[in-house]
């Protein structure tokens, strides 16, 4: 499935290649039949500035939707955010995920990845990784002690991402 590549396969592969090597993105994971299982809380920050349309929001979806079948979270806290948190929803299979669309996705302004950051430490969240799919076009935020990774849309080192692990979203996932 093409929409495994992103975290189901590309960045969540890694903990399993990189085991010997001490490579873990995720901790307290089991690595099963090809599959990623075992994660507890991720969240998934979305970009909904102003710069994502339909197409991008489309390749979001098939990774979340990627994320729900491989690693299958206990929990995915999704996050809506331009410069501001605009709603937050929960996934647990990616059935979810046509009902989360058909809400649609608030946003359309300027660019913050702080306000999710920010919700994360107000929620008393400790996820197991922050995903954030994004064109990387905004503020950061400081480092934070959870793993972080950025899906990258732009093209591959187009944006200076300051902490995390970088993982370039193909565009066949759409």
């Amino acid at each position: 499935c093409g929409a495994t590549t992103f975290i189901g396969g590309r960045a969540m592969g890694l903990i399993a290649r990189g085991r010997g090597a001490g490579v873990t993105l995720l901790p307290d994971v089991e690595v099963g039949e090809g599959a990623i299982v075992g994660a507890g809380t991720v969240v998934v920050g979305v970009d909904t500035s102003g710069s994502i349309g339909a197409k991008e929001l489309d390749m979001f979806f098939a990774e979340m939707a990627g994320i729900l079948e491989d690693v299958r979270p206990q929990r995915l806290v999704i996050m809506w955010c331009d410069a501001s948190v605009h709603r937050f929803d929960e996934a647990e299979e990616p059935g979810d995920l046509n009902v989360i669309r058909a809400k649609g996705a608030p946003g359309g302004g300027g660019t913050s990845f702080v306000p999710v950051f920010e919700e994360v430490e107000k929620m008393g969240l400790t996820p197991d990784a922050l995903v954030y799919l994004t064109d990387g076009y905004g503020t950061f935020p400081k480092q934070v002690p959870y793993t972080v990774i950025w899906g990258n849309i732009s093209p591959p080192g187009a944006v200076k991402y300051p902490f995390g692990d970088v993982v370039d979203v193909p565009k066949q996932a759409a």
